[in-house]
């Protein structure tokens, strides 16, 4: 059936997801609360914060190389539902965190920066920066019609060219001139080199299959490789040239790998149909705008999150597995219930404000 939704890549959209909240639970909650994290006596805690802090780009990739895979031979655009969710969870997120500050901490609400930061949300939404994959996406969204008949004018070969300039000149120069400071700017730079790497994939590769193994083996590989090489940079806290080598490696080279090798594993992975894994997976774009809001960060990760570090790794990994579980799943079940109850009725409402407008276009 045509409709039917390829539940591999829906697996995928969780797995990126759940992948992005445990990097945000190292991001915003060892990282922020335990500066000094990379002196803790507990080695393998130390050791397992390296791959997990770049499964959060390697998460982000992955949703822009499935972008670029489907959007590269379809011409419909979801950029109205897009940002009605947006506006949705911006007064969402807002009112949990005045209600939050009004039963815990008060003075909050009298900061000046407060204020401005709430009527900066709510006013721009998609280009607050708030949420710089959501107006990355944006864009990409919109330069996609654009973009489209051009990548579908070039040959393989020159598709290849293409992004190996993309790829080396494009975004691996950039990054390092930037040393490695993931702004605005290289965040658009990875996400279009993810789009463009799954635009390839999705107009010469689509219906060509191979042992999942394979890629699967890749990926596993390389982030044995990644951990290995920034351990001097992460935890030791080396500078000097092999740092810099390092760097380029890792950054620029190995988690491009990453996020190809994984995305072909899903690809690849045939599943069929699961009803249970497409619901769970329609909620991702919701779990992220939820749990990555700066109104909802210091909620969730709070000062117990010292605690589970500085605890022996088992202990840590299974109370890091419980709280992200819990996040996720508490989002995602705040999400179906906009899917369910809410979404069809206010986007019913902006579509009939859409006709009308129209309407009084045409008289």
């Amino acid at each position: 059936m045509a409709s039917e939704r390829q539940s591999n890549f829906e697996l995928m959209r969780i797995i990126a997801m759940l992948m992005i909240v445990v990097s945000h639970y190292i991001q915003h909650g060892v990282c922020a609360l335990i500066p000094d994290y990379y002196n803790s006596q507990f080695v393998l805690n130390k050791l397992f914060t390296i791959p997990v802090r770049a499964g959060g780009q390697i998460g982000v990739g992955l949703f822009f190389m499935l972008s670029g895979y489907f959007l590269i031979n379809s011409k419909s655009q979801r950029v109205l539902k897009v940002c009605a969710e947006v506006a949705f969870y911006a007064i969402f997120d807002v009112l949990v965190f005045l209600v939050f500050s009004i039963l815990f901490q008060k003075q909050v609400l009298s900061e000046k920066s407060t204020l401005v930061h709430i009527t900066s949300v709510l006013m721009l939404l998609v280009s607050s920066g708030e949420w710089w994959f959501v107006t990355t996406y944006i864009m990409i969204i919109i330069m996609t019609p654009f973009i489209r008949p051009i990548l579908q004018e070039l040959n393989k070969k020159s598709f290849i060219i293409f992004l190996l300039f993309m790829w080396i000149v494009w975004f691996e120069v950039a990054l390092a001139a930037n040393r490695y400071d993931f702004n605005i700017s290289i965040n658009l730079q990875q996400s279009l080199l993810s789009y463009f790497l799954g635009a390839f994939l999705g107009l010469y590769y689509k219906n060509r299959n191979v042992n999942p193994l394979i890629p699967l083996c890749i990926f596993i590989v390389s982030i044995f490789a990644f951990t290995v090489a920034r351990y001097p940079i992460d935890i030791q806290r080396k500078s000097g040239f092999i740092s810099e080598i390092l760097m380029i490696f890792t950054t620029g080279i190995l988690k491009v790998i990453l996020i190809f090798s994984l995305f072909c594993f899903f690809k690849n992975l045939k599943i069929g149909e699961k009803k249970g894994i497409n619901r769970i997976a329609s909620t991702t774009f919701g779990v992220y705008l939820i749990h990555e809001c700066s109104f909802i960060l210091k909620i969730i990760w709070g000062r117990a999150i010292i605690k589970q570090f500085n605890s022996s790794f088992l202990v840590f990994l299974e109370e890091m597995f419980i709280t992200v579980l819990l996040v996720y799943i508490i989002c995602s079940l705040i999400d179906f219930i906009r899917i369910r109850l809410l979404e069809p009725k206010y986007m019913k409402a902006i579509q009939n404000l859409i006709e009308k407008m129209k309407e009084k276009d045409e008289q």
